[in-house]
């Protein structure tokens, strides 16, 4: 072990790579199975790919969790073949990370299996689950009016009690607890006391591609990402350009950007249902590749992300990329993540009102917002600190 006592920062920082260079492998295991276009599914891309540049100059190997036929990579692999719901799974997966002699295991998502022998960084993106399913998180027995989630609509209190259980195991038994905001980190922290100070807020990274803004023109138009669910307000959103249209005369056109794949079936089929009656001035796109996804935001004079709920919000943050200004609601993570360089609608006022005003501000004033989100969310300032966990394990 080398003795740093007498040694500037400079000679520190070149003796640790030296020593690091003497190092073992550490083997590192990370469960891709939710590798997709969402958020999460864009956080674990995000993450194996920047491990993946770190290990060409670090002790680490990486492998990639995955189901039978469903890899889509370069490293190695631990395959599983059962449903991610399925309890065999739990030590199936033990299992397979202890025959490959990991030394760590990286879960991007709450819902796996607490119980491994493995060291383990557990990322858990927020709280939203309970927000939406009762108000009183100490009364299991009674559900809320209000479930906006269709998942919970379907779930009775037995169950919503299992979801809390399995939070507090995954949360419990982690060697390191990251998320993704300050506000994530308190919302955990308030469901899970237990937590309290332990979370390591760790901001996720923005690829350089959306830095590079596409060489398009300026449409008349505002553009919505993400996911159909109630909770991102697609609907309203709709409703409320409709209204624009209609009392305005604003000849304005949306462009909804969302997946294939529904949590929330009977919304998105509402959702759609809705753009096709007004296709003459809304465009459906889904399952899009990042190329289309810059030059949408790019050729927007807006993007619209006024979702009730946010963990992070990687729209945001890529529309500010792009030089695109986005309207995005006053609450959650979202005043955190995107400083002094969104809009902010209030729900207390009149959504259709907040996006006409955005849309004005927006098209008079042809400007970069001025907020660094190349230095706040760089993949360098990202991986360096996965990897200091990494290492402190």
């Amino acid at each position: 072990m080398i003795n740093y006592k007498y040694s500037s920062d400079i000679e520190i920082k070149i003796l640790m790579l030296l020593e690091r260079r003497r190092m073992k492998k550490i083997k590192v295991a990370i469960d891709s199975r939710r590798k997709s276009n969402n958020g999460i599914g864009r956080y674990v891309e995000n993450l194996i790919y920047a491990l993946d540049r770190k290990a060409k100059r670090e002790p680490i190997e990486i492998f990639e969790v995955c189901y039978n036929g469903r890899a889509k990579t370069k490293n190695k692999i631990i395959t599983l073949n059962e449903s991610i719901k399925c309890r065999w799974e739990e030590s199936q997966l033990n299992e397979k990370l202890l025959k490959n002699d990991i030394d760590i295991f990286i879960a991007p998502y709450y819902y796996n299996t607490p119980y491994i022998d493995v060291p383990c960084i557990r990322v858990i993106h927020d709280a939203i689950p309970f927000h939406y399913g009762f108000n009183d998180f100490g009364n299991f027995n009674k559900l809320t009016k209000i479930v906006k989630s269709e998942i919970m609509l379907d779930l009775d209190s037995k169950q919503i009690l299992e979801i809390y259980k399995m939070y507090e195991k995954v949360i419990r038994n982690a060697e390191a607890l990251v998320t993704v905001s300050h506000h994530s980190a308190s919302d955990l922290s308030y469901y899970f006391p237990d937590s309290l100070g332990k979370w390591n807020v760790i901001y996720p990274y923005i690829s350089r591609k959306f830095f590079r803004v596409a060489k398009v023109k300026k449409r008349n138009q505002l553009v919505c990402v993400g996911r159909y669910e109630p909770r991102k307000q697609q609907l309203e959103i709709i409703d409320s350009i409709s209204k624009i249209r209609k009392e305005h005369g604003y000849d304005i056109k949306l462009k909804l950007i969302g997946g294939s794949k529904d949590n929330f079936p009977n919304y998105a089929s509402q959702v759609r249902g809705k753009a096709n009656e007004n296709k003459l001035w809304v465009t459906v796109k889904e399952d899009i590749s990042d190329r289309e996804l810059v030059e949408s935001y790019s050729e927007s004079i807006l993007t619209i992300f006024v979702s009730e709920d946010e963990g992070f919000g990687y729209p945001a943050i890529e529309s500010i990329a792009c030089g695109t200004p986005v309207l995005v609601r006053d609450r959650t993570a979202l005043q955190e993540i995107c400083s002094s360089a969104a809009i902010y609608y209030n729900p207390e006022n009149c959504l259709t009102s907040s996006i006409l005003n955005a849309f004005d501000v927006s098209r008079d004033n042809d400007t970069r917002p001025l907020y660094d989100v190349s230095n706040v969310f760089s993949e360098e300032r990202y991986i360096n600190k996965i990897l200091d966990l990494i290492y402190m394990l």
